[in-house]
């Protein structure tokens, strides 16, 4: 986007970080409806629900943790902008017809 490449560590740390903590939370919000957890209540007032509450605070504590790794995303994109290496015209190396018009226009 701006002509420079991101640092692929980075990338590779921001995309597995938030792909695991992703899966937990969605596995774990799965097992709260096979367990008969009612959407949409604020509060757990049933005692067949209380032993659950745990399990909500596990979603919540992963949730902010996916958002805290997308600082990580935020970081190698500034990065990036201000000091990251220029990009060549395709740093892909693919052979899709928008980065050959790229290429065309360029000229």
């Amino acid at each position: 986007m701006f002509g420079r490449m991101m640092n692929e560590t980075l990338g590779r740390w921001h995309f597995w970080l938030t792909v695991h903590r992703r899966v937990l939370r969605v596995h774990a919000m799965h097992y709260l409806g096979l367990a008969g957890n009612v959407r949409r209540y604020s509060a757990f007032t049933d005692e067949y629900l209380q032993p659950l509450i745990p399990l909500h605070r596990f979603i919540t504590i992963a949730a902010l943790f996916t958002g805290a790794v997308q600082l990580i995303f935020l970081f190698n994109l500034i990065r990036s902008r201000l000091r990251g290496p220029k990009a060549p015209d395709n740093p892909w190396e693919a052979t899709t017809l928008e980065w050959s018009t790229r290429r065309a226009a360029a000229r």
